[in-house]
């Protein structure tokens, strides 16, 4: 099962993201509409067996730790499905 929770919930769950391609620059990334000026809490964690294995970030963005970022807003788009987009992109964890 996967479930997810806010990175937002200890400043102590950032460092896991740097472990993420590109997210030491994403943590970097500063925004006006950020929660105290944390860029943390834009990340939404997914654990399975409580095993980080994804990030999704609130611009659609979502993170494996062995492979390119995937853009869930694009594939949706492509698909026109929420269910296939998120078959596509998250149905080798679900299994």
């Amino acid at each position: 099962m996967v479930t997810s929770r806010p990175s937002s919930s200890a400043r102590g769950c950032w460092p896991v993201l740097r472990g993420f391609p590109g997210m030491a620059e994403a943590l970097k990334d500063v925004r006006a509409d950020d929660i105290d000026g944390q860029p943390g809490f834009r990340f939404w964690l997914m654990e399975s067996n409580r095993d980080l294995v994804a990030v999704l970030d609130t611009d659609g963005w979502l993170h494996y730790l062995d492979r390119s970022a995937i853009d869930i807003y694009r594939s949706y788009r492509r698909t026109g499905s929420l269910t296939t987009t998120l078959g596509e992109t998250l149905g080798h964890l679900l299994s």
